[in-house]
């Protein structure tokens, strides 16, 4: 379970997974205890598997990019009308047969 040297980087507590992100206070409101930790330089921490947010003064191992709002791709494309344009005729030039 614990290989070479994992011990020294931050795992999350419920899960032990090394697959971390980070938060922010301003979209989560922790415990007093995690609030304590940040205070002393504790890093914040979010497992993105279990969705486990805590403190820890360890490294990360690895890293998992944080999630940001996508972004709408909109095309802008300008289609020119594909109909071919007839002339106008008079009602007088128009042939029934």
């Amino acid at each position: 379970m614990w290989e070479g040297q994992t011990w020294k980087y931050a795992r999350c507590p419920k899960c032990l997974r090394f697959e971390l992100s980070t938060w922010s206070e301003q979209y989560y409101n922790p415990p007093t205890s995690t609030v304590f930790l940040l205070r002393m330089g504790a890093t914040p921490y979010r497992c993105d598997a279990c969705r486990c947010n805590f403190a820890s003064f360890r490294a990360c191992k690895e890293r998992v990019p944080s999630r940001k709002p996508r972004e709408l791709s909109v095309t802008t494309e300008t289609t020119a009308p594909t109909a071919t344009a007839t002339p106008n005729l008079a009602p007088s030039e128009v042939h029934h047969k």
